[in-house]
């Protein structure tokens, strides 16, 4: 999720700090960072399978790397289990919308995808 720090009311400011734009940072629940053993520092590889970039090998989903710049929790379990803060300009250039709609996760935990199956489907359903 992309986020506009002047538009931003739910969470504490200052979670804020380290989502500057072009820099490429994210946040993370606390319970998804426990879930997927994941801490501020982590890099986290975040796919676009809807953006397909062609190379001279085919086409490759659109991918980056961004880094676990800290954690965060609403207390809202169907937030919290789903959402990964970014910077709104760094959501829209990564994912080539003007308005980014969702982001897909690639976990370094093959084991927990069914976890966050789950949760998304309870969420979205």
């Amino acid at each position: 999720m992309g986020v506009n720090q002047n538009n931003s009311t739910q969470l504490n400011p200052s979670i804020f700090d380290d989502l500057k734009p072009k820099e490429f940072n994210v946040l993370i629940s606390n319970e998804m960072a426990r879930k997927r053993n994941l801490k501020p520092g982590d890099e986290l590889k975040i796919i676009l399978n809807n953006h397909k970039q062609v190379t001279p090998v085919g086409n490759i989903p659109r991918q980056k790397t961004f880094k676990i710049a800290g954690l965060y929790e609403t207390g809202e379990s169907n937030f919290d289990n789903v959402f990964i803060l970014m910077d709104y300009e760094d959501a829209k250039s990564f994912s080539l919308l003007e308005n980014p709609n969702y982001l897909q996760v690639n976990l370094n935990d093959f084991w927990s995808a069914q976890d966050l199956r789950e949760d998304l489907e309870t969420k979205f359903n």
